[in-house]
């Protein structure tokens, strides 16, 4: 069997396919990917076959344009990073002949797309292969509330410096309904698509909308791949103190330094054990770290949570499942409409506490991860989902129904 899968250039959409591909590739079928470069030795390590998407946008540089032109010290703001992602789009959009020729060489016994890629959306829709979706975050249905609000953010991430851009993926999308049947047209299909299977590598309990998703949906859990993460450089072993692991995430929305400085001031010289991940910050721009806290650009995440007491996350899908994985009670610093709905999850289901902007000054940061590591609650609670991610059956039950869908 060969599939074709297309997703987004960022490692929260690409590492959760990685484990679907290596067992896909284990059992003898060929699985490719079109995607930027700086993702070609993983796809390759877990088995899959790479193909150049031909877009040489850079995000992370764009992102960073971003944030040297806002002139202060706030890092990546989400209406910045979606005017990134809008650039992106428009950019892909316009290779989308060169994409179709491809797909029709290739022939492919099946098409799996993460509905955030535009242009795999469309190109699937015009092909005869059966096809899937691949949600690495909640999957919406067309017309309710979670659809609706992130719809509007698009809107609101139009600024007059990505203007063109937008202009041109609004021509692209409309030259794109003309020509292709049943091609998406709203940013609201980037959360709603569906198709007759949709892969969802997260537990059913966790989603806000649940009982809105029928049979169509497989929610297969997460499959860590420790293998996968940043390896940094080398982290000194913890003392007996409570143990905090602060890290935003793989996107350019890391960036975060006033969170950054108010960890240092909130936590330097206490009883906790911190290792700060800052992801693309500048060390320089932080102030010097006491001895309790270690400042690294990169960790690998998956070792350091599991001898987390806390996790302070921007609550990104990818951290919360390794989280809960482990059973680590979580802070979540939410920098977008979904993990804002992240947010309010984790502390519906009382797995943990979420936090604003305002929580940053004095000592509210210490006194918030105190009571999230004091309560046993969410100990016991992150335990129930927990349980349901390993009872799941994984990257093996997923191909299994793959084999069964496409035969």
């Amino acid at each position: 069997m060969r599939v074709v899968i297309y997703s987004l250039p960022q490692h929260g959409h690409i590492n959760p396919t990685l484990a679907l591909t290596k067992e896909l590739a284990e059992r003898g079928h060929e699985v490719i990917y079109y995607m930027t470069e700086e993702f070609q030795e993983k796809i390759e390590k877990a088995g899959g076959i790479f193909r150049a998407l031909g877009t040489h946008l850079d995000i992370y540089g764009e992102a960073q344009k971003a944030i040297n032109n806002r002139k202060d010290t706030s890092g990546l703001v989400p209406a910045d990073a979606l005017g990134v992602f809008i650039q992106f789009m428009a950019e892909t959009m316009t290779r989308l002949e060169y994409l179709g020729n491809n797909l029709t060489r290739d022939n492919p016994d099946l098409i799996i797309y993460d509905p955030m890629s535009l242009w795999g959306q469309i190109l699937a829709r015009r092909h005869n292969a059966p096809k899937a979706t691949f949600y690495t975050t909640y999957p919406m249905v067309s017309g309710n509330a979670m659809s609706g609000s992130m719809a509007t953010m698009f809107g609101k991430a139009i600024t007059p410096r990505i203007l063109s851009a937008a202009l041109s993926l609004g021509w692209s999308l409309l030259k794109a309904r003309f020509k292709y049947r049943n091609a998406p047209f709203s940013p609201r299909d980037l959360f709603t698509a569906k198709e007759a299977l949709n892969l969802v590598p997260l537990p059913r309990g966790i989603l806000p909308n649940a009982a809105e998703l029928d049979d169509s949906y497989l929610f297969f859990g997460p499959n860590l791949m420790p293998s996968y993460s940043h390896k940094g450089e080398s982290l000194p072993v913890p003392s007996g103190k409570r143990y905090l692991y602060v890290s935003m995430g793989s996107t350019a929305l890391n960036n975060q330094p006033e969170l950054f400085k108010s960890v240092i001031a909130n936590f330097g010289n206490s009883n906790w054990h911190v290792v700060l991940n800052i992801g693309e910050a500048n060390k320089e721009s932080l102030s010097a770290a006491p001895p309790n806290i270690v400042v690294r650009n990169y960790v690998p995440q998956i070792e350091v949570i599991q001898q987390a007491d806390v996790f302070l996350t921007h609550g990104g899908m990818n951290s919360v499942m390794e989280s809960c994985y482990f059973g680590v009670p979580m802070i979540v610093f939410a920098l977008q409409p979904e993990t804002n709905i992240t947010a309010h999850q984790i502390e519906a289901k009382r797995i943990g506490m979420s936090i604003q902007p305002t929580d940053l000054c004095g000592r509210r940061l210490r006194e918030i991860a105190d009571a999230v590591c004091d309560r046993t609650a969410f100990k016991e609670n992150i335990r129930i989902i927990q349980d349901e991610l390993k009872a799941l059956g994984g990257a093996r039950q997923a191909c299994d129904e793959i084999e069964a869908y496409v035969k």
